[in-house]
């Protein structure tokens, strides 16, 4: 048998090191008191996350709603062939501050 998980690949190391230096998260396991901020504006998007995946299309947080910060986000408009929710910073360099979809 061996003890603990097994070592990661250089790719998903790479995208920990990343997650780690741009968004301010300690380790891949949850901590439930760390400030997520945009790398981009700096503003606030959480505080604590339940875990760090680190998948085939790059490093994805895994957040409760109670834990996101909802007056700093914007749903983005869909068509309706999009199967998921998309939100981003207020504030961004895409963000006109209306919800007009052409911003």
């Amino acid at each position: 048998t061996t003890d603990g998980p097994p070592p990661l690949s250089w790719n998903r190391a790479r995208d920990l090191r990343a997650v780690k230096r741009w968004l301010g998260v300690t380790s891949a396991d949850a901590d439930p008191a760390t400030e997520i901020r945009c790398a981009t504006t700096k503003r606030a998007i959480a505080v604590g996350y339940a875990r760090v995946l680190l998948g085939d299309h790059g490093p994805y947080l895994e957040l409760s709603r109670a834990s996101v910060r909802w007056e700093h986000m914007r749903k983005v408009p869909a068509g309706e062939a999009r199967f998921y929710d998309e939100w981003r910073v207020v504030g961004g360099d895409d963000d006109d501050d209306d919800d007009d979809g052409d911003g």
